[in-house]
């Protein structure tokens, strides 16, 4: 008797994973139910027909002439920088009229049909598998192996939705200025009964997510299947595939990161320095690699000693001072210059005025900055990442060449 209940632990574990995926998967196509029905499209019958029946009820009880008028962008060359769009902008439409929102809200309604189709099959699947006399031969890597081909509609998802957050973020920005109607609409609907208080975003985020939560589920899947059942290559198989649109998608959340940190640092400066589109190649991310406040001399402008910000990039290296006007800061620029036309020294001449051992140069076309870090190890850490990107770009340059 022993010799037969042993094995059939692990099978009921996978049982329970498998209705795990099952659970899971129906809560995800709820919620993109929620973000078509209750976001998406309205958001497209406005931008069909101006006249459509939306909801005017702003925050605060406000009511608003129209729920979503046109967004009137007072800065488009701002939203080319931050989202990387087209030149064909559409500058004064319904955001669902924008090209790039517009392909995003198509993958969302592509992805949904796709995923309703998987549903199905897990559901009778599952079902299957509890009806089984032989629950031992039902397997499962078989319905993702199938499903694997059609995970590029993820990939294109993740490849835009850092673009499309951005233009929605400034879409939202506008408001604040214009009473587009947008924030109004987005608040009214996510206050309805059948939205179930869901944000906007929150829904947007979530096919980001399931594509790495379908590998933690079949690895655990996996992990309560013996090697001689015949569900253990297929489960194998599937991870491989479906790790290959995690990968990617990791990847793209990763660029995300950094183009969000660039974007902060253009919000310092202001919007009068752009860091996202202007690097040498259009499939480059630049990438920052360290920033401080340090005390500093610029020896061919005066003898004074002042506070300067930098920032280096694996590129180019900027910088600048803080200008306080009320509760403003601003970054002012001083200087945005290759690393291929700057260089730096350990050794310095602070004139007596700063500590040697923490002091380095940084040389530029137009400055020779004699700048105090921090401490020896912070002196250091600037000089070796300035001498390390500096001696890579000019070695990508020369690649750049061929």
């Amino acid at each position: 008797m022993d010799d037969t209940s042993e094995p059939q632990e692990p099978i009921d574990k996978r049982m329970m994973v498998a209705i795990e995926i099952l659970e899971t998967e129906m809560s995800y196509v709820s919620d993109l139910d929620i973000l078509i029905q209750e976001y998406i499209d309205p958001l497209q019958k406005a931008a069909l027909d101006p006249k459509s029946n939306l909801p005017k009820q702003g925050p605060g009880g406000r009511t608003r002439s129209s729920s979503l008028m046109p967004v009137v962008k007072k800065n488009p060359g701002r939203i080319r920088s931050m989202a990387n769009t087209s030149a064909n902008l559409v500058v004064k439409d319904y955001i669902a009229k924008h090209p790039s929102i517009a392909v995003f809200f198509r993958n969302i309604q592509h992805i949904k049909k796709l995923n309703v189709r998987l549903l199905k099959k897990i559901e009778s699947r599952v079902e299957e598998w509890k009806r089984a006399t032989l629950p031992n031969s039902i397997t499962f890597g078989d319905i993702f192996i199938n499903y694997a081909p059609l995970l590029k509609i993820y990939c294109h998802y993740a490849k835009g939705y850092d673009t499309s957050m951005a233009i929605i973020k400034e879409y939202l920005d506008d408001d604040v200025k214009s009473s587009n109607g947008f924030a109004a609409f987005l608040h009214t609907a996510q206050n309805k009964d059948s939205c179930l208080g869901k944000p906007f975003n929150s829904l947007l985020i979530l096919p980001i997510q399931r594509i790495p939560r379908y590998e933690l589920l079949l690895k655990q899947l996996l992990k309560y299947t013996p090697e001689d059942h015949p569900d253990h290559p297929l489960l194998v198989k599937a991870i491989a595939e479906i790790n290959k649109a995690a990968t990617f998608i990791d990847g793209q959340l990763s660029n995300m990161e950094k183009r969000k940190r660039l974007r902060d640092i253009e919000e310092m400066f202001g919007g009068t320095l752009a860091l996202i589109d202007t690097v040498p190649r259009r499939d480059e991310i630049r990438v920052i690699h360290k920033m401080g406040n340090l005390k500093c001399i610029r020896t061919n402008k005066s003898k004074k000693d002042e506070m300067i910000h930098f920032f280096l990039f694996d590129d180019i290296l900027v910088t600048s001072f803080l200008q306080v006007s009320g509760t403003a800061r601003v970054h002012k620029l001083i200087e945005n210059i290759s690393l291929l036309e700057c260089s730096v020294e350990e050794r310095s001449q602070s004139l007596g005025k700063f500590d040697e051992t923490k002091t380095f140069t940084v040389v530029t076309e137009m400055f020779v900055y004699v700048v105090e870090a921090t401490s020896e190890v912070d002196k250091r850490t600037w000089v070796e990442k300035i001498t390390a990107n500096t001696s890579k770009e000019r070695l990508d340059q020369g690649l750049r060449m061929f």
